[in-house]
């Protein structure tokens, strides 16, 4: 039985995630942090990585979540571990291997993903460990996030971002989004991809948790590093009327702000 479940990303990217995992699992209630004043995650030090994941899963933990998603590829790539050897009593969900475990039917996969998550590789090397032997092809895609967190979607720059990356992985079947950002940039992608299948994380770990059941008022509480007017003016695009309270980051330390 899931009653709480903490959720968080570097901005609102993982509200994609939220979205699929509503669908699985209505009546849970979902608290979720967007630690925007440093997103991109992508091309930061892995380092920084582990240290906004262990700040942002102390402060979800100690809200009594009984699941932890980390709603990020790159987080999922290099602060998985940490985190479930941190807290072995909540399940800790991975980005990565519900992405790769998503595209496994396909002969070949193409990755779209930050700088980070291509830089730890860890995509490849979670399809290779479940067996699958075709081509696999990165790419990195470090305009996307600032797209959708800036609201331009609809523009110029993004139709050429996503045309240019999109023709480097174009001629695989199977194309994972490996940022949960990029799910947000749907139409623009499918539009570059006729022949892909595209595989979504987010989904995949809504199907995983589709059997489970689910107790509470389904709630979604959200947090932000940032400004709090940007987040909820970006965020309505995908979640309508949402509204987020301020967390502050002192002495690596997540903490509600006064």
């Amino acid at each position: 039985m899931i009653h709480r479940i903490g959720l968080y990303d570097s901005g609102v990217g993982g509200l994609s995630v939220a979205r699929e995992v509503r669908r699985a699992l209505p009546r849970a209630d979902m608290i979720y942090v967007a630690d925007t004043c440093h997103v991109p995650y992508g091309g930061r030090p892995f380092s920084d990585i582990k240290a906004f994941s262990a700040g942002i899963g102390a402060f979800l933990m100690s809200r009594g979540i009984d699941l932890l998603i980390i709603a990020c590829n790159v987080s999922s790539a290099v602060a998985c571990g940490d985190l479930r050897n941190r807290y072995p009593g909540v399940p800790v969900v991975s980005m990565i291997e519900h992405g790769a475990r998503a595209a496994l039917e396909g002969r070949s996969v193409g990755i779209l993903a930050t700088e980070g998550t291509v830089k730890s590789g860890a995509y490849p090397a979670a399809l290779r460990a479940m067996g699958f032997g075709g081509e696999v092809v990165q790419e990195a895609c470090p305009e996307f996030v600032p797209l959708v967190e800036g609201s331009l979607l609809d523009t110029p720059e993004c139709r050429e971002a996503c045309e240019r990356h999109c023709s480097r992985v174009s001629h695989t079947d199977t194309v994972i989004l490996g940022c949960t950002h990029y799910p947000l940039m749907g139409r623009r992608l499918r539009d570059c991809l006729p022949g892909c299948r595209i595989a979504d994380p987010a989904v995949s770990v809504a199907e995983s948790l589709s059997r489970e059941e689910s107790r509470g008022s389904g709630s979604l509480t959200c947090y932000t590093t940032g400004d709090r007017d940007s987040f909820e003016q970006t965020a309505a695009l995908f979640v309508p009327g949402i509204s987020a309270a301020s967390v502050v980051w002192r002495d690596g330390c997540l903490e509600e702000d006064d």
